[in-house]
């Protein structure tokens, strides 16, 4: 039978007391252990570092979520203060209306309180700065006691002018301008 291959076999036929004793190479040893001792810290800082850099990129994602949701709340409440601007001018705006505007019910309220019992009002006009009135009564003194009340209503009115007065068929019709107060 042949050999297919070639074993490259050694044999060392010398005694065993001639044979130089192999020992172990301590340098050479060292360095290996250094070179694999730096490798695996290498590669544990490699992995630490790559550690940190995923966990300072997910705040980086959550810092930049968080962005986005503050810039939107930001625009949000910029429209809200547009808004509220707005509203508020309106309400400025109505509020020197209604303050430059007289308080018509009060006035028409102490006109019907100082009006005496037999006096009727037929006619009024209103204006930003005086109220006419044309009306009839039984008698004088009724129409006086109506002007002279009126005049006591410094609130509402500056004065209380008498204009006309005319009998007709036992009633007496008068006219009567009161200017109103600067407010």
């Amino acid at each position: 039978m042949e050999l297919k291959h070639s074993y490259r076999v050694r044999l060392n036929l010398l005694p065993s007391r001639y044979r130089v004793k192999r020992t172990p190479n301590w340098v050479r040893l060292f360095f290996v252990a250094l070179l694999l001792g730096f490798t695996v810290l290498y590669g544990f800082a490699y992995a630490l570092v790559n550690f940190r850099i995923d966990f300072v990129q997910a705040t980086i994602a959550s810092l930049n979520l968080e962005l986005d949701y503050l810039r939107e709340q930001e625009r949000y409440r910029r429209d809200l203060e547009r808004r509220i601007g707005e509203i508020e001018t309106r309400v400025d705006i109505l509020e020197d209306l209604v303050l430059g505007e007289p308080d018509w019910l009060l006035m028409v309220d102490a006109i019907g309180e100082s009006m005496p019992g037999d006096l009727y009002l037929e006619q009024a006009s209103f204006t930003l700065e005086r109220l006419s009135f044309s009306g009839s009564s039984r008698s004088i003194f009724s129409i006086a006691q109506f002007i002279d009340a009126l005049s006591r209503e410094r609130d509402f009115f500056r004065s209380a002018e008498f204009q006309s007065l005319t009998l007709q068929e036992g009633l007496f019709s008068f006219t009567l301008t009161l200017e109103l107060r600067d407010r």
